[in-house]
């Protein structure tokens, strides 16, 4: 063995000897730099932070001595740092922060040891290549230990957000395990104030990527938290709103949700359902939500609560198993025959009810001559049994035909948006 041999080998021996004021001067550096190790509540963080580092030292020594890198059996002790750090809330820039910590901290050990004994600046230089090699194949077993657990995690949150979404869904309280995951990001309240978005008919190629980031625009004001479901291709969302939000939130919801799929997605269909208080009302919210879907167009979105009363009815009824039940005989059959012709006479009797009877708005807005309006009402009155003239007529016949075309926009199939939808 020569000299620089000699020297290297007794500054290594010095590092082990004086190994657990090593220790302590890492731990200090690495509390003393980063707060959250200092103000962390767990008591047991303290522990856990010693026993790991006295591990990187052990295994950098010992590998070190033998010129070769660590094992994986000798960096086992990585994955429990990890997985120990991400249970106990400490970011993982934090837990890098302190590894590289560590790593000057270990360099200036060795430089400290390499003048005590007296050996040649050769000694602590010929120990540079070796510490770079064990940072890198520790840095590299340490990326690989938190992407697998960051994924265990993630998959884990998605199954309890699901099963969430679920238990809201049929008004039931979630269970207790599925709750613990989720919060604090999304309160389960009797009292808190829920939205719940359907966005239907999405690209399947995107729909993770849409549930990732509309899950994430709902974590900031008027909204504190969301969870989600994916089924097929359609998404569920389930928003906490926060107490003192002021009116609007469904419609600024609507837009987020409107945003993202016309950058992702953009021929899905979002419904945003009526305001939730509570988890008993969640059910409803979920009908509504799913209804108004289903009744926009492709790319469209319908926000219940910006609906008319006989919107919101109609959206509603749309629901049911067979919402013609509600309808008059007449209407349904003339409604029926229209529709599958051309739907012009459906069209002009809702708009002759919006333009308040008035036949020369009505032309303007269906862009027809006026002589074409009062024609077109003269065949509504005897198709569809109704007296034009009347108001009360007229609006039971709109009210019709809102409920049968919102329930044939509910219950027709979803349409197939192509793999780049």
């Amino acid at each position: 063995m020569d000299v620089l041999e000699e020297d290297r080998a007794r500054v290594l021996a010095e590092l082990d000897q004086h190994r657990e004021r090593l220790v302590e001067r890492m731990v200090d550096a690495i509390v003393e730099e980063i707060p959250l190790y200092r103000a962390h509540p767990d008591p047991q963080l303290m522990a856990d932070l010693t026993a790991h580092v006295r591990a990187n030292i052990v295994t950098f020594i010992r590998a070190t001595e033998q010129d070769r890198p660590p094992t994986p059996d000798e960096l086992a002790f990585v994955a429990d740092m990890v997985e120990h750090r991400v249970a106990q809330g400490v970011p993982i820039d934090h837990v890098l922060h302190a590894f590289r910590i560590g790593q000057r901290v270990l360099w200036e050990g060795i430089m400290a040891e390499a003048r005590t004994l007296g050996a040649g600046p050769e000694a602590a230089l010929s120990l540079a290549l070796p510490a770079m090699r064990y940072a890198d194949v520790a840095s590299s077993e340490f990326t690989v230990c938190y992407v697998r657990l960051e994924q265990e995690l993630r998959a884990s949150a998605d199954r309890a957000s699901a099963e969430v979404v679920d238990a809201l869904s049929e008004g039931r309280w979630p269970p207790e395990r599925a709750v613990a995951a989720i919060e604090p990001a999304f309160p389960v309240d009797a009292s808190q104030r829920y939205l719940v978005t359907v966005v239907a008919a999405v690209s399947p190629q995107r729909i993770d990527e849409l549930r990732r980031q509309l899950v994430l625009a709902c974590s900031s004001a008027p909204l504190i938290g969301a969870v989600a479901r994916v089924t097929g291709d359609e998404l569920v969302v389930v928003a906490a709103v926060r107490p003192d939000a002021e009116p609007g939130v469904a419609a600024r919801l609507a837009a987020t949700a409107r945003g993202l799929c016309e950058r992702l997605t953009p021929k899905a269909r979002i419904g945003v359902g009526g305001r939730a208080d509570g988890v008993a009302d969640v059910p409803a919210a979920r009908r509504e939500a799913t209804a108004a879907a289903r009744q926009a167009a492709a790319g469209g979105t319908v926000v219940v609560e910006q609906l008319t009363v006989v919107g919101r009815a109609a959206l509603i009824t749309s629901a049911l198993a067979n919402p013609a039940r509600l309808v008059p005989e007449a209407i349904v059959a003339f409604v029926t025959a229209d529709v599958e012709r051309d739907g012009a006479l459906v069209a002009t009797a809702a708009a002759f009810v919006e333009c308040d009877l008035n036949t020369r708005r009505t032309a303007e807005r269906l862009f027809v001559h006026r002589n074409t309006i009062r024609y077109r009402l003269g065949r509504i009155a005897q198709l569809a049994g109704v007296d034009t003239g009347s108001p009360s007529e007229m609006f039971e016949l709109a009210a019709g035909i809102r409920i049968l075309t919102a329930g044939r926009a509910a219950q027709a199939p979803a349409a197939d948006p192509g793999p780049g939808a």
